[in-house]
C-alpha cells in the first residue's frame, strides 16, 4: 500500500491498553514514506448498531431509522414489492424457514427462533410488514 499517506485507526481502550496500537504505529514507522496517524481509541467495546448510530431508543428506535434509511435509498419494503411471485414465495417457505431453522448461524440469535418464527418473518419479508 504504497499510496497510504493517512490512517485512521479506531479502537477502543482495551485494544490500546493491550499493546496492538502500539503495534500498528511500529510497522508504520518502518516504511519509508511518512503516514499521518489519528488514533480514536475512546468509542465502547462491541458497541450495538443502535449505540453506533448514535440511538438510545433501544429497537424499536433502530428499527425505524433503518425503514427511514430504505426509504430515503428507494429499496422496496417487502419481496413483493420486488416482483417476486407470490404463489412460487409461498410453495418455497416451509422449506426455506426450516433451512433458515437449521443453520449453523441459528443458534448464535440472542433468541433461538422456533419454525413458526423463521415463517412468521418470512412472510413479514414478502408483504413488508413489521
Amino acid at each position: 500500500m504504497p499510496d497510504v499517506h493517512r490512517v485512521t485507526v479506531v479502537t477502543d481502550a482495551t485494544m490500546t491498553r493491550l499493546g496492538y496500537v502500539d503495534r500498528i504505529i511500529t510497522v508504520l514507522g518502518r516504511r519509508p514514506e511518512r503516514v499521518a496517524l489519528q488514533i480514536i481509541d475512546d468509542v465502547e467495546a462491541e458497541p450495538s448498531v443502535a449505540q453506533a448510530l448514535g440511538l438510545d431508543g433501544g429497537a424499536e428506535e433502530l428499527a425505524a431509522a433503518v425503514e427511514k434509511l430504505r426509504d430515503a435509498v428507494g429499496i422496496e419494503p417487502g419481496f413483493r414489492d420486488l416482483g417476486v411471485a407470490e404463489e412460487d414465495y409461498l410453495a418455497q417457505l416451509p422449506q426455506q424457514a426450516r433451512d433458515a431453522y437449521e443453520d449453523q448461524c441459528a443458534p448464535a440469535n440472542p433468541r433461538m427462533p422456533m419454525l413458526q418464527d423463521m415463517e412468521a418473518l418470512m412472510r413479514a419479508a414478502f408483504y413488508g410488514k413489521e
